[in-house]
């Protein structure tokens, strides 16, 4: 019995999961990011002074990956690279005004969607799957 509800739980994470998927993405008209490129966004507004190991570390990625992605987003327009004053070594990435632009119409998009899905569910619903969620990541 406890397997079937386990592999049941597994199986609607899952289906969570893939309809959740298109609210953590932000589609425009000329551009699409991925979630990825959406969360280091997220990362360089909260952050100052965020370093590429900050970024690999962060995602748990590799150096050329975390250059790959910023490379990326740099190519959009939506970041920038700076050398730290005190010490030319020392390569600091930040978000340009577009990019800050563009991220906070991305939250505000993105903040609808999941309201949009919340919506469906009763205030007592929406109260229990913040304190399962909570309860699962350790908050």
């Amino acid at each position: 019995m406890k397997d079937e509800v386990n592999n049941e739980i597994t199986e609607t994470i899952f289906k969570f999961l893939k309809c959740l998927k298109p609210t953590m993405s932000y589609d425009s008209k000329t551009f699409h990011l991925t979630m990825v490129q959406f969360e280091a966004l997220i990362l360089l507004k909260k952050t100052k002074d965020v370093q590429m190991s900050d970024i690999s570390d962060y995602f748990s990625i590799t150096m050329p990956s975390a250059t790959a992605l910023i490379d990326k987003l740099i190519e959009m327009k939506f970041t920038q690279r700076k050398n730290d004053v005190k010490d030319r070594r020392v390569v600091k990435i930040s978000l340009t005004a577009y990019g800050e632009k563009l991220l906070d119409e991305a939250m505000h998009q993105r903040k609808q969607k999941i309201n949009k899905l919340l919506s469906y569910l009763s205030s007592k619903d929406k109260k229990d799957l913040l304190r399962i969620l909570q309860r699962i990541i350790g908050l």
